[in-house]
C-alpha cells in the first residue's frame, strides 16, 4: 500500500507545492471555512475541489485534504473521508475506559466474555422498531393490537421501540383539556398493550421522543417525554423506558444508537461539497418523501449530554427514523445502519 506523508498546518509556513493534510471543517468567521488540526488553521477554498468519497462532507467533517496555498488560502485540489477504523482499533486505541459510556465493562477480557455469551445466548434477541407511531389515528392502535397478538406466544419476546410523533397533530397545551388529550393517548397505548398480560408483564418497551412531542423544544438530544404525559402508561406497563432522543443502547457487547432525525434533510441542507452520486441522492430524497432541501432544520445539541449521539468507536448498529415512506438499510464495514420509514398505513 502507498504510504504518503501528512502535513501538520503549521508546517505550510512557507512551503510550496502540493501538501497533503488532515484536520476538521470548521467556520471562524461567517462564510468562510478554514481547515484546522492541532497546530493550527488555515482558511480553505473548497471550489475547485474533487470530492473522493461518497459521504457528505459537512461543518465538522474531518477530511484528508490535497492542496496548495495561493495567496494564504489552502486550495483545494482533493478532498476525502480518512479511512475506515474498526471498532476494535479505536478500542485499543482510546481505551476501553474512555469508550464504555455505560462503564458496566472494565477490561478487554470482560467485553470478550461478553462476545461469547453474546454468540450463546444473543442470537435469538429481536427489535421491533417503529417510527412515527401516531397514537391518535385509530388504525394505528389497530396495526398495534395486530403486531402484539402476533408475539404474544414468541420466545423470547422482542424489545419494542417506538419512536415518535406519538400524534399527528397535538392539540396546544393551553386548550381546555389539551394536556389530558395527549395522556389520553398514552392511555390508548397502554390500554393496547395491556390486552396481552404477557407483553404488559415481560415485554419491554422504549419510547423515544420525536420532535414535536411534548417537552423541551428542538434541542439534541432530546430529553425524554415528561412523566406527567405517561404517568398512566408505565403503571399499567411493567417495563417502559422513556428514553432521550437520541438513545443508546447496550445489547451484549453491541453498542446501538436510536434516533428520531430527520438526518438526511439536515446533510442536505448542511452539505459544502456534494459526494459522488449526489443526483441520485436528491432523486431518491425527492421521489419518495416529498423532502424539501429548503426546509431549515434547527436543532441545537445540549454537549454535556451528547454521550448518547457518540459514534466513535464505530458503533455496533445506527437506526434512525426518518421522513421516508420507505426504509433504508446500508451495510457499512458490517456495520447496520437503517433508516426506519414512518409507521404509514
Amino acid at each position: 500500500m502507498e504510504q504518503v506523508k501528512i502535513t501538520p498546518i503549521e508546517g505550510l509556513l512557507g512551503s510550496k507545492g502540493v501538501k497533503i493534510l488532515l484536520g476538521i471543517i470548521t467556520q471562524v468567521e461567517e462564510g468562510r471555512y478554514y481547515l484546522e488540526d492541532p497546530t493550527a488553521q488555515i482558511p480553505i477554498d473548497l471550489s475547485q475541489g474533487e470530492f473522493l468519497s461518497d459521504g457528505f462532507i459537512t461543518e465538522h467533517s474531518i477530511v484528508l485534504v490535497e492542496g496548495e496555498i495561493v495567496d494564504g488560502v489552502l486550495s483545494v485540489k482533493k478532498i476525502g473521508q480518512p479511512l475506515y477504523e474498526t471498532r476494535k482499533v479505536a478500542i485499543e486505541a482510546i481505551g476501553l475506559q474512555n469508550t464504555d459510556l455505560f462503564g458496566a465493562i472494565p477490561t478487554i477480557a470482560e467485553l470478550s466474555k461478553l462476545q461469547e455469551q453474546e454468540v450463546n445466548h444473543g442470537e435469538d434477541g429481536m427489535f421491533i422498531i417503529l417510527s412515527d407511531v401516531h397514537l391518535d389515528n385509530s388504525r394505528v392502535l389497530e396495526r398495534l393490537e395486530k403486531l402484539f397478538e402476533g408475539f404474544e406466544e414468541f420466545e423470547p419476546l422482542p424489545v419494542f421501540c417506538f419512536m415518535g410523533d406519538f400524534a399527528a397533530k397535538y392539540p396546544s397545551t393551553v386548550q381546555e383539556n389539551g394536556n389530558g388529550t395527549i395522556i389520553g393517548y398514552f392511555d390508548d397505548l397502554a390500554n393496547v398493550i395491556c390486552k396481552y398480560p404477557r407483553i404488559a408483564q415481560e415485554g419491554k418497551f422504549i419510547l423515544v421522543p420525536g420532535l414535536n412531542d411534548p417537552g423541551i423544544g428542538k434541542i439534541l438530544p432530546r430529553p425524554q417525554i415528561p412523566d406527567y404525559f405517561t404517568a398512566g402508561l408505565r403503571s399499567k406497563v411493567k417495563h417502559v423506558h422513556m428514553a432521550s432522543n437520541t438513545c443508546r443502547l447496550r445489547y451484549f457487547s453491541q453498542e446501538i444508537v436510536i434516533g428520531r432525525l430527520d438526518v438526511m434533510s439536515k446533510l442536505r441542507q448542511e452539505c459544502l461539497v456534494p459526494p459522488v452520486g449526489f443526483e441520485d441522492i436528491e432523486s431518491d430524497c425527492d421521489d419518495d418523501a416529498g423532502m424539501d432541501v429548503e426546509k431549515k432544520v434547527d436543532l441545537h445539541t445540549i454537549h454535556k449530554r451528547d454521550a448518547s449521539s457518540k459514534t466513535n468507536p464505530l458503533l455496533s448498529n445506527m437506526l434512525f427514523g426518518q421522513c421516508w415512506i420507505k426504509g433504508i438499510y446500508v451495510l457499512y464495514h458490517r456495520r447496520h445502519c437503517l433508516s426506519i420509514g414512518s409507521m404509514i398505513i
